[in-house]
């Protein structure tokens, strides 16, 4: 589907180019490019200009503001000084074009004004590229510069633009681009949007745009050609492939960290909220692509490295930072008087842990936990034999003992949590342990996952909890760490406080600060004596 637009409301409002919207100072007045004008338009130029001369004409473009040079070109097209430009025949018109095109400097991409890629995004675009170059028309050469941005879209649409004016025609809409090198393989332009939903927009600018008909129906396309399938295939593939840009990922990653300033990621984490969040693509490429932009996202400063962290590599320091004994003590007591805890749970109902199966999201946990005396074991997958006793060693007898598991929704994350519940009832009665437990799955369930429209991966392999698990959920498979951060904190609180005497807890609580804020005086007084 190509759509055809009547006026072109972005470019026309292009910095530069359109009214003053939104700027306390008036746009700055730009020269004006001989090369970027056509004939039929520098002769509407000149009919337009009455009583304006020919030098003072001449003098207004870039490149030929000198006397010396207004007079050189003057000669050349054979024009008189004072002449009226808008009384010369079309034959002193079109030598006066030839003469100034002649005259005037080359120029390159650069001096070719553009769309870009702010104004793009401010009309809801949000992939950009570009390709600027310089093809030989007779014996001058002629820049341009060709631009592409796409959009997500309810269907796929193609928008074309030539020199800031919506096409009148199909400019674009018949090109082919070579999938191979070999001729035998190519493909239409517009087949590149197709099931992708994206909306995209083609900007042409050159001084020398060649139609092959009249009506600009269609555009001669060869000096362009390479570029236009570059620039589209750019923004087509983005959504779809592990080819995202680098400060696309970037910034997104450091809006999402930005929206949770106290909590710390891993890249794992952050790559399933993009991909949730931004569509990106859900595969291996896509993740090692992303990983490598935040490395260098975090190199040039753009996100703080101090909040990603890496669970799998620990680090342990034991050279303090503090050199004064004295204040290294004061430091410690403060933390005693604030870190001073007891048990909360004893004269509760019952009893929760949570248990997670990856290490890597138990710090997005780990404040909840702390918060309501909550132990949080991480289990790496199936759980030790030495980590299932020493569990029921600590578990109180006569309550209600609830784990609140957190693991991926897969073969082997069900199957982690089958094997717990065997082991803690094998191993509770070789122990001689009459223990009421229960593991209670509290993320990531079927139900969780369609009702959030949780990214999706597949399977990695058959196998019999495979087969087993295809026959109830299908082959998609969800990962914990799709799950929003704050969205994970909320069901663990919940299944926590679920669990407590509200009043009991409030008033086990009011007893421990009144005794902290007792000793809290005492040590400092102390420390101050």
């Amino acid at each position: 589907m190509v759509q055809q637009l009547g006026v072109c409301d972005l470019c026309g409002k292009a910095e530069f180019w359109g009214p003053n919207e939104g700027r306390a100072e008036p746009p700055r007045a730009i020269s004006p490019d001989i090369r970027t004008y056509a004939f039929q338009e520098f002769r509407q130029l000149l009919t337009e200009a009455k009583g304006v001369s020919a030098s003072s004409m001449i003098r207004e473009f870039k490149g030929l503001r000198g006397t010396v040079v207004a007079r050189g070109v003057r000669e050349d097209a054979g024009i008189e000084d004072r002449a009226d430009v808008s009384q010369l025949s079309d034959s002193q018109a079109r030598s006066l074009f030839d003469a100034m095109r002649a005259r005037a400097r080359s120029m390159g991409p650069v001096a070719l004004p553009r769309v870009g890629r702010e104004a793009f995004e401010r009309y809801g675009f949000t992939r950009y590229a570009q390709k600027a170059g310089v093809f030989t028309d007779g014996e001058v050469r002629v820049p341009y510069v060709v631009e592409a941005a796409a959009m997500e879209a309810k269907s796929p649409s193609l928008s074309e633009c030539i020199n800031f004016t919506a096409a009148l025609g199909s400019p674009f809409s018949g090109y082919v681009y070579s999938k191979q090198r070999s001729e035998d393989r190519v493909m239409r332009l517009t087949n590149l949007l197709q099931e992708k939903r994206l909306g995209a927009m083609i900007h042409l600018v050159s001084p020398s745009i060649r139609w092959q008909n009249p009506a600009k129906g269609q555009l001669d396309i060869g000096p362009f050609y390479d570029d236009i399938g570059r620039v589209m295939r750019s923004v087509s593939r983005v959504l779809t492939t592990a080819g995202l840009p680098r400060a696309d990922i970037v910034s997104a990653v450091k809006e999402y960290m930005d929206q949770h300033p106290e909590m710390l990621f891993t890249i794992r984490q952050l790559f399933y909220q993009m991909v949730a969040k931004k569509g990106y693509p859900n595969s291996r490429s896509s993740y090692g692509h992303f990983s490598k932009a935040l490395v260098e996202g975090r190199l040039e400063g753009e996100i703080d490295y101090e909040r990603i962290i890496d669970m799998s590599r620990p680090e342990y320091f034991n050279d303090p930072e503090e050199d004064d004994p004295m204040r290294e003590l004061r430091r410690q007591v403060e933390d005693l008087i604030t870190g001073l805890n007891v048990n909360a749970w004893h004269e509760q109902p019952g009893y929760p842990e949570v248990w997670i199966e990856k290490e890597a999201l138990s710090r997005v946990v780990y404040p909840i936990c702390q918060r309501y005396n909550v132990n949080l074991i991480v289990g790496r997958g199936y759980s030790s034999y030495t980590q299932v006793a020493k569990a029921l060693d600590r578990f109180p007898r006569g309550k209600k003992v609830r784990i609140l598991y957190l693991g991926d929704h897969d073969p082997s994350g069900l199957h982690i949590q089958e094997k717990l519940t065997t082991r803690l009832d094998e191993y509770a009665h070789a122990k001689g342990k009459d223990l009421d437990i229960e593991v209670q799955r509290i993320a990531l369930t079927f139900e969780q996952a369609q009702q959030l429209h949780l990214p999706p991966s597949k399977m990695k392999k058959l196998g019999q909890k495979s087969r087993a698990y295809k026959k109830l959920y299908g082959e998609e498979v969800w990962e914990l760490d799709a799950l929003e951060p704050a969205l994970l904190l909320d069901l663990v609180e919940k299944a926590i406080s679920g669990m407590m005497d509200k009043g009991k807890w409030e008033a086990n609580r009011e007893r421990l600060e009144g005794f902290r804020n007792e000793w809290a005086g005492k040590l400092r007084a102390i420390l101050d004596h």
